[in-house]
């Protein structure tokens, strides 16, 4: 069922996988920080996602609310919706660690390829303007 294929979809993303790029469709759109980007080539786009994964540490990846998944009459587009709250460590220019926290709400939009496979032709995002506090750790000293 395309219900459950979405479903598992949300379930096994990993966190710190640029190889979610791989999920995205050839001509996929992302509209963020109000623009709309396509990418220009997978490999660019995966190392931007792993520059950005091995900059960060993960504390928290909460749905605020389960994800909602629609689907069109014949099965073949789909779209699910994500609200979520993103707690993460990070450092600045001078190697302090803060801890940001972040409500982001965004919709992926899915095509079935002719292969049976679901891939990601859009995602539009939004978010709540972070919050960053410095954490106390010996190396912030």
């Amino acid at each position: 069922r395309p219900g459950e294929v979405l479903v598992a979809w949300a379930d096994d993303r990993s966190l710190g996988d640029a190889g979610m790029v791989d999920l995205f469709a050839d001509n996929f759109i992302s509209i963020n920080h109000g623009k709309t980007d396509t990418v220009l080539s997978r490999e660019e786009d995966r190392a931007r996602f792993q520059q950005y994964f091995d900059a960060v540490k993960f504390i928290k990846w909460d749905d605020i609310t389960s994800p909602t998944i629609r689907f069109s009459e014949d099965h073949t587009l789909a779209y699910m919706t994500i609200d979520k709250l993103v707690v993460l460590e990070t450092k600045d220019g001078t190697g302090k660690v803060f801890e940001e926290t972040t409500h982001y709400a965004w919709v992926s939009i899915f095509r079935k390829q002719k292969s049976g496979e679901w891939k990601i032709e859009c995602v539009a995002s939004t978010n709540e303007p972070e919050t960053m506090k410095p954490l106390w750790r010996y190396d912030n000293l």
